[in-house]
């Protein structure tokens, strides 16, 4: 699945934001390279936003925030994430991109170093407009691989596909607050997501 952005073009009704009925994630999990080499673990996001017509995917303004749960021995009543992705209405416009498919946006959810352990984890998007309208996404079960916890400290990285072109993709920074779940001890993380420069125009 290629979700590189591939450069837009801003003109004509079509292009202007509107207001969303639904969205679509399509998620795939990835092997990012950082800038000083190391590598982290987690998963690649093309979202499409349909208006109340669901013909083509549309443009739109917005705070985008996923969610994600460790599958990992979670109690399935416990609706609390393990961790909250926040992508500010200038952050996300930031990751639109206009292909063949129509308007998207493509965004790097990280999760942990690349020689982990096999993990799953549920991710699910929420977008709230300008408007203050809010939009939830499906929420999907995905797949880290890795090895067994046993053999994850022992043995080296894993073998997985890298994400293309990386430069592209933004850092993550954990923001300051984490807020804790209950008395589980199960706690938030909390992550901002700075913008890259915008892609030019093809």
């Amino acid at each position: 699945l290629d979700l590189k952005p591939s450069g837009s073009v801003f003109s004509g009704r079509d292009d202007r934001p509107g207001v969303p009925a639904s969205l679509t994630a399509v998620w795939s999990n990835a092997v990012l390279q950082r800038a000083d080499g190391t590598h982290a673990r987690g998963f690649g996001g093309r979202l499409m936003f349909y208006g109340s017509k669901k013909q083509t995917p549309i443009r739109v303004d917005g705070t985008l925030v996923v969610y994600a749960f460790d599958e990992k021995d979670r109690n399935p009543d416990d609706p609390r994430p393990d961790r909250k992705y926040v992508f500010t209405r200038q952050q996300f416009a930031g990751h639109y991109s206009k292909s063949d498919l129509g308007h998207s946006y493509s965004i790097w959810i990280p999760w942990d170093e690349a020689n982990g352990s096999l993990k799953e984890v549920s991710l699910m998007a929420r977008f709230v407009s300008v408007e203050g309208e809010s939009v939830v996404g499906e929420q999907v079960k995905l797949t880290l691989p890795g090895k067994s916890e046993e053999k994850a400290i022992a043995e080296g990285p894993i073998h997985s596909p890298t994400w293309e072109n990386p430069q592209r993709l933004p850092a993550v920074e954990q923001a300051s607050h984490d807020a804790p779940l209950g008395p589980a001890s199960r706690r938030m993380a909390t992550s901002t997501i700075p913008v890259p420069p915008r892609v030019s125009s093809r």
